[in-house]
């Protein structure tokens, strides 16, 4: 577990990358860099380059990004991209709150990492407080996609002050309720 000092940059996820790449058995990772103003596209590129070393037994990433100014829908396309790599991932808690550069690009591009993490059992993602651009066409695009991981237990959603309507998010709630293995919902407008 790695939590925040508010200093670190680039550089120092560029040296946590290189240094995750040499471990064959980490099951979980807990990484917080909360209003860390250094970290950029480039920082979290580099990290989630090195998930592809960790394919065979990550089961759990929880990583916080919030208030990090500079991530942007470029970041949520690398992570995206690199969740393909997770395919034994059971956990993932993503934090983005007040993360203001993200629209419903990037929101979309976590939708379609999403889609091959078939032994996810459960997600908390926060989207909270980014200044209303994320709208009920992103958030729709999620829950047809969350609705075709059967093997999800647990799904806690944040998107309060995000743009999307109130009425979107109760067709979210009904949607997932079909979910066979679903035991807890929390979806917090």
């Amino acid at each position: 577990m790695i939590n925040s000092n508010h200093g670190i940059t680039d550089r120092g996820l560029f040296n946590l990358s290189e240094n995750l790449k040499g471990l064959k058995s980490l099951e979980s990772m807990n990484l917080s860099f909360g209003k860390c103003k250094g970290i950029s596209n480039d920082g979290l590129k580099a990290l989630c380059e090195a998930f592809e070393s960790l394919i065979s037994g990550l089961k759990s990433v929880n990583l916080n990004f919030q208030r990090c100014e500079n991530i942007t829908d470029e970041s949520l396309r690398n992570l995206g991209e690199s969740l393909k790599f997770l395919n034994s991932l059971q956990s993932l808690k993503l934090n983005f709150e007040c993360c203001n550069k993200i629209t419903d690009e990037g929101l979309n591009y976590i939708s379609e990492g999403l889609k091959f993490l078939n032994s996810l059992q459960s997600i908390n993602l926060n989207f909270s407080i980014i200044n209303r651009k994320i709208t009920d066409k992103s958030v729709i695009t999620l829950g047809e996609v969350l609705k075709k991981l059967s093997s999800l237990h647990s799904i806690k959603l944040g998107f309060q002050h995000s743009g999307y309507s109130q009425r979107c998010i109760k067709t979210l709630k009904e949607g997932l309720k079909g979910l066979d293995n679903l035991k807890n919902i929390d979806i917090s407008p």
